[in-house]
Formats: C-alpha cells, sequence, structure tokens
C-alpha cells in the first residue's frame, strides 16, 4: 500500500497540522511531523532530541485524541 502522504509532504510541518484543526498538543503535533519522514519511534526520537519513550506516550496521546488504532491511522486522518 503507498503512503498516503509522500514524506516531506504538507504533514512534515508542525504548523500543517496545527492548521487542520486538531486538539493536538504541539508536543504531539512535532512528533507526529517527525513520524512523516522518520522510519521509526526510535528515529524521530533521536531526530526531535526526545528518548523512544517520551515520543511512544506522545503517539498514544494523539492516537487516543483522534480516535486512532494505529500511528499510521493516524497519519492517514490527519492528511485527508
Amino acid at each position: 500500500m503507498p503512503d498516503p502522504a509522500p514524506h516531506g509532504g504538507p504533514l512534515s510541518d508542525p504548523n500543517t497540522i496545527a492548521r487542520q484543526g486538531t486538539r493536538l498538543t504541539p508536543a504531539e503535533r512535532r512528533v507526529v511531523a517527525a513520524m512523516r519522514t522518520a522510519r521509526s519511534e526510535a528515529e524521530a526520537a533521536e531526530v526531535l532530541g526526545l528518548s523512544p519513550h517520551t515520543v511512544h506516550q506522545h503517539l498514544r496521546n494523539a492516537r487516543a485524541r483522534r480516535g486512532a488504532r494505529t500511528t499510521r491511522e493516524l497519519l492517514v486522518e490527519l492528511s485527508a
């Protein structure tokens, strides 16, 4: 299945995510944006200078806020 939004696309910018009317916190938006180009939570953590646990928790909270079961589902929903 092709990636719903190309890496480096609009979701790589945290401000674009904010404009989509999400109720994510600024930290959650940064992590979601990093996941558009990262291949794993660990890679996103390294890029953001956060621990992998922190990235995992922000993604978990973002999925819960948006009703997504998976990170991929979250990214697809936010790209719509």
